[in-house]
């Protein structure tokens, strides 16, 4: 099935127009996509607290490592590779 896309936002600045498009999505596909937002901001939730009971010195650099993996996984989730 072709994924059809339907525009939402136009902004318009001096150099560029910028047209801002959203899937027009299933309600199964929507249930699925946010459940697995859901899963990866409990997964940054969790990282996040793990490195503060750690008492890590880095902690700003875990969350943003940790931030990004939940987002891949959050990506790899939706199947779009």
């Amino acid at each position: 099935m072709k994924d059809t896309y339907k525009e939402i936002r136009t902004f318009r600045y001096e150099n560029a127009v910028v047209r801002v498009y959203r899937p027009e999505l299933t309600e199964e596909e929507t249930a699925r996509r946010m459940k697995a937002i859901h899963k990866a901001a409990a997964d940054l939730l969790s990282a996040s607290k793990k490195t503060d009971k750690e008492g890590e010195i880095n902690h700003e650099k875990d969350v943003k490592k940790n931030y990004f993996n939940a987002y891949a996984s959050y990506y790899d989730s939706l199947g779009l590779n």
